[in-house]
């Protein structure tokens, strides 16, 4: 059964501000009916992840250098908690090219994505 756009809930872990604003404008639109759900760091997410489980059918956009002097690749890790988990659509945003990174790219990881808001993933999926 295809997902509906009243049903999707996306979330979003990324630093930098303007992307998490430029994405929140993005879903806001009138005809979006999208359930975005932003975070700028990895305690606040999993904490989220904790305390209010998503649904199964959820879509993770993670950046992978999230800002952390111990953790260089810590949207990695992240990545790997959603997979443990039991969730699916997980993506990298980044300025990465995928070429790039290939060590860093795990089997759970469905893709790697610039950081523009993903409108062809969410069509293909609804």
């Amino acid at each position: 059964m295809p997902l509906r756009y009243s049903e999707l809930e996306i979330f979003l872990i990324d630093d930098d501000e303007l992307i998490r604003e430029i994405w929140k404008y993005e879903a806001s639109q009138p005809s979006s009916h999208i359930n975005l759900n932003t975070f700028s760091n990895k305690e606040d997410f999993l904490a989220h992840l904790t305390n209010s489980p998503p649904s199964i059918k959820s879509l993770f956009f993670i950046d992978l250098n999230l800002s952390s002097e111990e953790d260089k690749y810590c949207g990695m890790e992240i990545a790997s908690i959603l997979s443990k988990n039991g969730y699916q659509f997980l993506y990298y945003v980044t300025g990465y090219e995928k070429n790039d990174i290939p060590h860093l790219i795990k089997p759970y990881i469905t893709n790697v994505l610039g950081k523009e808001f993903p409108w062809k993933i969410i069509r293909e999926l609804t």
